[in-house]
């Protein structure tokens, strides 16, 4: 795991949370998901959408050829060091034609088994 990566993306997560602390302990999980998912698995784990509901999601940064790499960037601003961006394995079996998902960091709820 990069430490610059996690610490870059802990004091983003920090600004919002205002906990040290927890925003690292929180970003070194929610990494711990990335580097899987960097490997090329599928993850498992939840997380609680911006409107309460938790969602369970089955994501990887490419599924079947598939790529967050692919994802439409909006308005060409950097992506904000809280939010993790990936592909939901599970929309992309259903062809989905927008199977991008993202989630904050402090939204992280943990791995499913």
């Amino acid at each position: 795991m990069n430490k610059k990566e996690l610490m870059k993306r802990g004091n983003a997560v920090n600004n919002e949370t205002h906990d040290r602390s927890e925003a690292l302990s929180q970003t070194h999980k929610v990494m711990k998901v990335v580097e899987a998912m960097r490997r090329g698995e599928v993850v498992s784990f939840s997380f609680k959408k911006t409107n309460g509901e938790i969602r369970k999601a089955n994501g990887a940064l490419s599924f079947n050829g598939v790529s967050t790499k692919d994802a439409v960037k909006g308005v060409g601003r950097p992506t904000p060091d809280q939010n993790i961006f990936f592909v939901d394995a599970d929309l992309v079996k259903k062809n989905d034609p927008r199977p991008f998902r993202s989630f904050k960091i402090r939204d992280f709820i943990g791995i499913e088994a």
